[in-house]
């Protein structure tokens, strides 16, 4: 897995995890004004609701320092500058492979070729041909 694949499905993982998340907060702050005049405060519930919503933005807060701490690690001049360089010479040294593969110099025909074809061949070039 390629190290941008990896950080895209970081990125994916964290903004679903945010979604559940902060799916709550919003529904747990409404406050319902139809039958409010019936209701009586309670200071315990409106603790506990204010304490989840605290959670949740400290989750979402690290979250997203976790998020700032992968891309400036991946942006870093340095890093990119190596991971350049290795790629580099990686395609350079697929390139000089292919081009080893696909030229043959003449002392490499002799030495692929079987030792009996070797012997027929210098036989035939040291007779002469009839005319």
């Amino acid at each position: 897995m390629s190290g941008l694949h990896r950080v895209r499905s970081l990125l994916v993982a964290t903004v679903l995890v945010v979604s559940v998340l902060g799916a709550g907060a919003p529904v747990a702050a409404q406050v319902d004004s139809n039958g409010a005049e019936g209701d009586v405060f309670d200071a315990n519930e409106t603790e506990s609701t204010i304490d989840a919503i605290r959670y949740q933005l400290w989750g979402i807060a690290g979250i997203t320092g976790a998020l700032l701490v992968v891309y400036i690690w991946h942006t870093d001049p340095a890093r990119r500058q190596r991971v350049a360089g290795r790629r580099r010479s990686e395609r350079e040294r697929a390139a000089a492979t292919a081009l080893e593969d696909m030229f043959v110099l003449p002392g490499e025909i002799d030495d692929e070729q079987p030792a009996d074809t070797r012997a027929e061949a210098a036989d035939s070039s040291t007779e002469p041909k009839p005319d």
